[in-house]
């Protein structure tokens, strides 16, 4: 879901995340701004009732469960560990407005946001403990969208700092290898691996992880099950179970 969103709306960002983590699954109003991107799933820009821009997908076509599921709860992983990825929330059915099936919908609410691709590399060091506590998060997920790909990271220069955000985690949680967790490679990043540094905040990155509760973790998954079914979530669940015990060792530490 390559999107890039300016500042609108009333309310921050944060508290929006924080709403749309306590409630994984909404009925929510959304006014179409444009066609469906021509992405593999789609994505479609929508405004709230609140003036806010978010993207819709996938395209409401055919169900795609499996898609709106990997997008949510990569957000919500991203939400407690205090990662910058654009929030997600799912939307109900609304066959009256012609929304079939379940939607994925995620806020990227940057000022001035631009895709990776549009020069982010100029200010890597910048934001390289960042982009490397992402890194490390994209390994943990099996992800294999985000290798340098130029659409899938939003940046924005805000005085002297830089901000980032992840979006599109569609081919996430091993997609299109559901068999064996274990074979899903290391995620490249941005190129944080050529600057000082990078080890100690890959490092801290895994600590935080392993740190996280795995009830918690549990959670994020099973209480989607109005959207995939005991097997989808079970499999999710070792996915994360054996991709954690392992994430040390894919990333040499």
């Amino acid at each position: 879901m390559s999107l890039l969103v300016s500042a609108g709306g009333s309310e921050p960002p944060q508290p929006k995340a924080a709403k749309w983590f306590q409630n994984p699954i909404q009925a929510i109003s959304v006014t179409p701004l444009g066609p469906f991107s021509t992405t593999a799933d789609g994505a479609c820009p929508v405004k709230l009732v609140d003036g806010d821009v978010a993207y819709v997908k996938p395209r409401p076509d055919t169900a795609k469960n499996l898609v709106v599921a990997r997008e949510k709860i990569a957000a919500d992983l991203g939400h407690l560990l205090n990662l910058p990825v654009a929030p997600v929330v799912i939307r109900l059915p609304d066959p009256t407005q012609k929304w079939p099936h379940y939607s994925a919908m995620s806020l990227a609410k940057m000022p001035a946001a631009r895709q990776w691709g549009a020069g982010g590399a100029a200010h890597l060091a910048q934001a390289g403990q960042a982009l490397e506590e992402l890194r490390v998060f994209w390994t943990w997920l099996g992800d294999i969208d985000h290798n340098g790909h130029p659409g899938n990271l939003l940046y924005a220069i805000n005085g002297g700092t830089v901000d980032v955000l992840a979006i599109d985690h569609s081919y996430s949680l091993c997609h299109g290898n559901p068999v064996d967790p274990l074979t899903v490679g290391i995620c490249q990043g941005y190129g944080t691996l050529a600057l000082d540094g990078c080890a100690v905040w890959s490092q801290a990155a895994v600590t935080k992880i392993m740190s996280l509760d795995w009830g918690k973790i549990e959670d994020v998954v099973q209480r989607l099950q109005a959207v995939i079914n005991d097997d989808e979530r079970g499999r999710i669940l070792r996915i994360l179970k054996a991709r954690r015990d392992h994430l040390a060792t894919f990333l040499g530490l």
